[in-house]
């Protein structure tokens, strides 16, 4: 497919997403060039998902630990080299952005896909999550026409239906999984020398920073285990904003350590990585590739040649 093809392809998709009126043309031109080039140039990227993944909790659970095994990763792990992993592992290539109103997107064509996360803040550990199990998903279901999807800065919720439930408990079962929440709870616990049957909102600050989610997420993972009765997590959210300024706030007071930074390569890193096949038949530019990912082409170029040199680039 030519590239300027899949950039229509593209805003034909966005287009076709109920969230993405808060996103401007701007932002959707710049996401959709990248995604261009990503479909165009996909070559041996290809996904390999399966069968139709149903939109259950069960379902959810099941290709997490699938994931987990894919990128070698066992249960007591904090995920916070999944952004590298997505590449060589799982074939979908993460690609930073800088816009303002985007939080995440994505876009699925016959069976290539590629993430986008921005990057312009913290690293979204959840919500890049949540956008890999809407592209693990919808893949399975082999669509007809190109998806996009676009999460816009403003809206971080569980609003909606089936697929974005699935997406949540599939992300909380991947950052989280029961034997690592399992573990860690019992070392808070231990630490804090608590002697209360039930989980109170410090063990549960400690566990969101630990696995790299927020507060609320944190909580819903308990709830989910049945380690909280349903709705707990927003009534401790809501005394901790009320008492204390909130939930970062507050683990803050306490010194509890804040996650890693999650490091990820730049967009023309990444671009240049998924498109190497295609920039060595000189289907496409290393100065397309850096406009598209306003990126310095020289730049580009003297990476390029250092990754053939070492053998990562045939």
């Amino acid at each position: 497919m030519e590239v300027d093809i899949a950039s229509e392809a593209f805003r034909d998709a966005a287009r076709r997403v109920s969230l993405h009126t808060q996103s401007t043309d701007e932002d959707l031109d710049y996401v959709a060039q990248i995604a261009a080039l990503a479909i165009a140039g996909a070559g041996r990227n290809r996904l390999r998902v399966g069968e139709r993944i149903p939109y259950t909790k069960v379902a959810a659970a099941s290709r997490a630990q699938a994931i987990r095994v894919a990128i070698r990763a066992d249960d007591l792990e904090p995920l916070f080299r999944l952004p590298m992993t997505l590449a060589p592992q799982l074939r979908i290539f993460l690609f930073p952005i800088d816009t303002p109103t985007i939080h995440t997107a994505s876009f699925i064509q016959d069976d290539a896909a590629c993430l986008f996360a921005n990057s312009t803040g913290k690293f979204d550990l959840l919500a890049c999550a949540r956008e890999l199990g809407l592209i693990l998903a919808l893949t399975s279901r082999k669509p007809q026409l190109p998806i996009a999807n676009i999460q816009p800065r403003s809206i971080q919720s569980l609003q909606g239906g089936p697929r974005e439930h699935f997406c949540e408990n599939f992300a909380g079962d991947l950052l989280i999984p029961a034997r690592g929440l399992a573990v860690a709870l019992q070392q808070v616990r231990k630490s804090l020398a608590s002697k209360r049957a039930e989980l109170g909102d410090v063990e549960l600050l400690y566990i969101a920073r630990i696995f790299g989610v927020n507060f609320l997420a944190a909580c819903r993972r308990c709830e989910r285990a049945g380690l909280l009765p349903p709705g707990g997590g927003a009534a401790l959210a809501a005394h901790l904003r009320d008492n204390f300024g909130g939930a970062e706030a507050r683990a803050d007071q306490l010194g509890i350590p804040a996650a890693p930074n999650v490091s990820i390569p730049s967009a023309g890193a990444c671009a240049l990585q998924w498109l190497h096949d295609s920039v060595r038949r000189g289907e496409i530019a290393i100065d397309d590739i850096a406009t598209a990912t306003r990126t310095d082409p020289s730049f580009l170029g003297s990476m390029y040649a250092v990754g053939r040199s070492l053998g990562e680039f045939s």
